[in-house]
């Protein structure tokens, strides 16, 4: 049910804003699909960080991420990936993807306060990286053979 209700309060943004939807934070919301190998399909909405001020900014001092919402960034190729959770408050699960959308790897990160924080880096080049809230890699079994659909 709460699927539904995010499909339609994202379906009258998009009509009442022409087509384009954006997050308290500025940032484009898009909804996408993560296709798991059984074919299970996953709805997440989105905001799209797709410029190196928006990747900068991330999650980064968020209280909440609510299930189902995720932040994804794009970037221009696919190469070695990492991430760090400097200033952010929340868990996350972290999913990295190749130019073609498919899995490369993923992990989950913890908050980090310190001025040297753990980095999280993709097993091999992605261009897409998928931050969902901490449990979702555990919650949906993601691993191979999972694909991104845009």
């Amino acid at each position: 049910m709460k699927y539904i209700q995010h499909i339609i309060v994202l379906s009258l943004f998009l009509t009442a804003c022409g087509g384009t939807v954006y997050s308290p934070a500025g940032m484009e919301l898009k909804e996408i699909s993560l296709l798991s190998s059984s074919e299970e399909r996953i709805e997440i909405v989105v905001e799209i960080a797709d410029d190196d001020s928006e990747r900068a900014q991330d999650l980064m001092l968020r209280t909440e991420l609510q299930t189902g919402h995720g932040m994804l960034f794009v970037f221009p190729d696919a190469q070695q990936r990492a991430f760090w959770m400097k200033d952010t408050l929340i868990p996350l699960d972290i999913l990295f993807f190749d130019a073609d959308g498919a899995f490369v790897s993923a992990t989950t990160m913890q908050p980090c306060s310190e001025n040297t924080c753990k980095t999280y880096a993709s097993a091999a080049p992605a261009k897409y990286v998928l931050e969902v809230p901490a449990g979702f890699l555990q919650e949906h079994e993601a691993g191979e053979r999972w694909q991104l659909k845009l």
